[in-house]
């Protein structure tokens, strides 16, 4: 294989871990928005251990939450508290023009079916209540 060839095929196999690996950012908007954490922060910004508080969930989960939605630039630190970006204000807000809320609830529907890809290939019975979706 030539030089260049072969760093063609680098560059590819690259790519393809990227796209393996992309499902992590799909998902952790995905429950951000399922858990509202967007408007919540959007009211007036908060702090973790209150969302958590104020939900009965867990706070360190909360944080990694925040923390993942921050590398997205769609929360940064307040503080001791989050609040949302500019960026995440303008499109994960239901009032923003940009509101992006409604088609990430749908990727979560279609998620549901693609997440049992496998089973349905080897024809496997899937519950009811999973994979209804459609893609």
């Amino acid at each position: 294989m030539k030089i260049e060839e072969q760093s063609q095929e680098i560059t590819w196999a690259q790519e393809l871990i990227r796209q393996s690996w992309s499902y992590r950012a799909a998902r952790v908007l995905q429950v951000a928005c399922a858990l509202g954490l967007f408007t919540r922060l959007g009211e007036e910004g908060a702090t973790a251990a209150q969302i958590a508080a104020d939900e009965g969930w867990d706070a360190d989960r909360i944080e990694g939450l925040l923390i993942a939605c921050a590398a997205m630039e769609l929360v940064e630190r307040d503080g001791e508290g989050w609040t949302l970006t500019a960026r995440g204000a303008a499109t994960m807000l239901p009032a923003a023009p940009l509101y992006q809320g409604n088609a990430i609830a749908h990727s979560t529907d279609v998620w549901n079916f693609w997440d049992g890809l496998e089973q349905t290939m080897r024809g496997e019975e899937r519950s009811a209540a999973v994979g209804e979706g459609g893609a």
